[in-house]
């Protein structure tokens, strides 16, 4: 799966962009402030309806302007869909090949995107809910019934945190403890059996990356102990107390460890920009093992996260898996990218791009 074609409109500065891409690797480069950044939030959001950089609808609606688009024309396995969205500060509106859709995740599965920027050190150093995110969305392209079962299992949440609040009815807690412990165990198995899967991999990729003489060990907190219905009676006076559920998959986490020790506490700054490099290695071969398909890396001013070899490194790796490729930078001979022959490049300046034949 690739974007052969990109609209954007009113987003930050970019006023009107249409660009022909390559299925392979593009390469997006121009001064800091640029625009080049802007692109890749752009897909990322036409993806996931979120941005990697800000919470602000304003600071992405151009200045003047009432609302932005992305559009893209994908190719999947022969054939070609357009699938665009279009964004106010108070409404949005999704369409798949002309007919409007409501939910965003319909257009996520068509869109399977994952991004490497400057912040991304935080899904070693930052909260539990980084990790699970990163986790969740190897599970929800792998497992038809995750998302139907999350879904549920945060609806449940959401009830049993309002009982807590309010007036107490043991028996109403009951039988939301019995369906939330359900379909938690539904997801702690898929989550489970994703992480069995990609460690493996995750092995695989330190060796070529890091070395031998490293080591890079992943293991999985589910949020609960021995049985989470006996749990959730155990924590009922707690629960009551703060009115809110302490255990359940909300809570989960997955704890690295790099060179036997916590690497939240103990990597340097580099060294867990590395170790995202390779969780996320992973992961798109991963899923392009399980789907026979590819996705999309986005990866933003990579010359600054990566030292020349490992860029190297990981750039090779990358050209194996034959992903779709944005990279942005501020100088593209900074980049040792030789080995791409079917490539395309383009110059960003105030938000115009132009494409460098």
């Amino acid at each position: 799966m690739s974007i052969t074609g990109l609209t954007i409109k009113d987003f930050r500065n970019i006023q009107s962009a249409e660009l022909k891409l390559s299925p392979s690797l593009n390469l997006i480069y121009g001064q800091n402030g640029s625009g080049k950044t802007s692109l890749l939030e752009a897909i990322h959001y036409l993806s996931t309806a979120q941005s990697f950089r800000t919470q602000s609808i304003e600071s992405l609606i151009k200045e003047g302007c009432s609302h932005f688009t992305v559009a893209a024309n994908i190719k999947d396995s022969g054939l070609t869909k357009r699938i665009g969205l279009r964004k106010s500060r108070n409404q949005i509106i999704r369409r798949i090949n002309q007919e409007t859709v409501q939910r965003q995740i319909d257009i996520t599965k068509e869109l399977p995107v994952r991004i490497l920027h400057p912040d991304s050190h935080r899904l070693v150093s930052g909260s539990p809910s980084v990790r699970r995110s990163f986790l969740d969305w190897g599970c929800f392209y792998h497992h038809p019934t995750f998302l139907k079962t999350w879904s549920s299992v945060k609806s449940l949440l959401k009830q049993r945190n309002a009982l807590l609040k309010t007036s107490f009815n043991q028996k109403v807690l009951e039988s939301l403890n019995q369906q939330f412990s359900l379909y938690s165990d539904q997801i702690d198995q898929l989550r489970n059996e994703y992480l069995q899967d990609l460690i493996p991999i995750i092995t695989l990729y330190t060796k070529s990356i890091l070395g031998m003489d490293h080591k890079l060990q992943i293991s999985y907190s589910r949020g609960w102990k021995s049985s989470l219905s006996d749990q959730l009676k155990h924590d009922t006076e707690r629960d009551r107390r703060f009115r809110r559920t302490h255990s359940g998959p909300h809570r989960a986490d997955l704890l690295i460890s790099f060179n036997d020790a916590d690497a939240r506490n103990t990597a340097s700054r580099g060294q867990q920009k590395l170790i995202v490099v390779i969780l996320t290695l992973s992961q798109i071969h991963l899923f392009k093992t399980r789907t026979q398909n590819s996705g999309i890396l986005l990866i933003d001013d990579l010359p600054s996260e990566l030292d020349s070899d490992h860029q190297y490194l990981f750039i090779e790796a990358l050209h194996e898996l034959e992903q779709q490729l944005f990279i942005t930078a501020i100088d593209p001979d900074s980049l040792d990218l030789q080995n791409w022959t079917d490539s395309s490049m383009f110059h960003v300046k105030h938000g115009q791009f132009a494409e460098v034949v």
